[in-house]
């Protein structure tokens, strides 16, 4: 009968846990949904419009979120992402405010119930999610599932005179890693902002978002339109690629691949020569695209569309006579030019 009890306790746990989670076994999700203002394509929302994930607060993380917005016309001072995917966002395009106020800045987002090694993501550490962040004027403190962060954070929050902090320059750019109150099913992040006037905003990004048993790290580039081989799969989309190595004992450890895309340089543009003359090698009427290795060791694609005018024939009158001694005048009258690709003008 004893044994009996703890085989149902043990199914009893596993179907509560499957009950919170949409997923059953997987990994974390990309770490893109995690940037502010990306557009989930690689490119950033344009200003003035609603972040996809973040939603933001005033004075009270529980107070009324509503979606954050992507901020367009930055103070000078503000760093500029070199990422494409992006940018900063606020309570409004401006984020213009007055007096001191703590901001929230909130998102939700799912865990599956287990990794694909089969460790619960209610176990501590399982779940790691790094984090670069800027803020004007620092950030206050992070929440994990209502959990504050700062205390497993070496105290590099909150900073001291948090609203008086250069926290829009890169200087005051802070890295975090969260790996603790995380949990099967949904989770939410909370990062505070504490800002005085006359503007806020924040902006994330994701640097890493690992499972547990991460065994070997990889990071590389490849050129627009190639793919990265990784096992006996090709690897097209930028970002983590999370791929769990097994052996007949079972699941023993997991690859994570940062890939980076490098976007093909192209150019295109249009040239007319004279009847007779050559361009780049060419002196017939076309479209030619020349292919070159550019210094990022990627194909650079030229363009270029050539057409040809013919010489002008003047129209003189073949019937003309003149006596000896005497001159006469030509006139050839207007040109008649063509173009062997778009007839006669």
């Amino acid at each position: 009968m004893k044994y009996l009890v703890i085989c149902f306790s043990s199914l009893l746990f596993y179907s509560n846990l499957s009950a919170q989670c949409a997923v059953q076994t997987g990994l974390p999700p990309s770490n893109q949904i995690f940037n502010t203002a990306s557009n989930g394509l690689g490119g950033r929302l344009p200003a003035n419009s609603q972040d996809h994930n973040w939603q933001v607060t005033t004075d009270s993380i529980n107070g009324t979120y509503t979606p954050a917005i992507v901020m367009g016309n930055l103070p000078p001072d503000y760093y500029v992402s070199i990422w494409h995917d992006c940018t900063w966002i606020s309570l409004d395009q401006s984020g213009a405010h007055f007096h001191d106020h703590l901001f929230f800045y909130k998102m939700n987002f799912d865990l599956p119930c287990f990794t694909p090694c089969g460790k619960s993501y209610n176990d501590e550490g399982t779940f790691c999610l790094s984090l670069d962040l800027l803020a004007d004027n620092s950030i206050y403190e992070i929440y994990v599932n209502s959990v504050p962060q700062s205390a497993n954070l070496d105290g590099i929050i909150p900073v001291n005179d948090p609203y008086h902090a250069v926290g829009e320059d890169i200087k005051g750019k802070v890295s975090v890693s969260l790996c603790h109150n995380w949990k099967a099913g949904n989770n939410s992040i909370v990062v505070a902002v504490a800002s005085s006037a006359p503007e806020t905003g924040i902006l994330i990004q994701a640097s890493s978002v690992f499972p547990d048993n991460v065994s070997t790290y990889l990071q590389d580039s490849i050129c627009e339109g190639q793919s990265y081989r990784l096992g006996n799969e090709n690897i097209t989309q930028k970002g983590y690629t999370f791929r769990t190595i097994q052996t007949s004992t079972g699941c023993d450890s997991t690859v994570v691949l940062n890939l980076t895309i490098k976007p093909k340089a192209t150019s295109s543009f249009d040239q007319s020569i004279c009847e007779g003359q050559s361009y780049l090698g060419h002196s017939v009427a076309g479209t030619y695209t020349d292919t070159f290795v550019a210094t990022s060791g990627c194909d650079s694609i030229r363009t270029l569309h050539l057409s040809v005018v013919s010489k002008p024939q003047p129209q003189l009158n073949a019937a003309a006579t003149y006596c000896e001694g005497d001159s006469l005048i030509l006139l050839p009258g207007n040109f008649l030019l063509h173009s062997t690709d778009a007839g006669p003008s």
